[in-house]
């Protein structure tokens, strides 16, 4: 059984850190309403990986 506890940032941080210029995807799969969480997950996404 796996929870998804994981340190996001750091592994944000880390792809920076070694240059990565790859694709990112990302799957939303929580309580809000999709437009909402998707939305606030592209920012999360961009201001960590920019």
């Amino acid at each position: 059984w796996y929870t998804l506890d994981l340190d996001y940032a750091r592994i944000a941080s880390m792809l920076k850190e070694v240059g990565f210029g790859g694709y990112v995807s990302l799957e939303f799969e929580g309580k809000a309403p999709a437009e909402e969480g998707v939305r606030k997950s592209v920012e999360w996404l961009r201001s960590h990986l920019s």
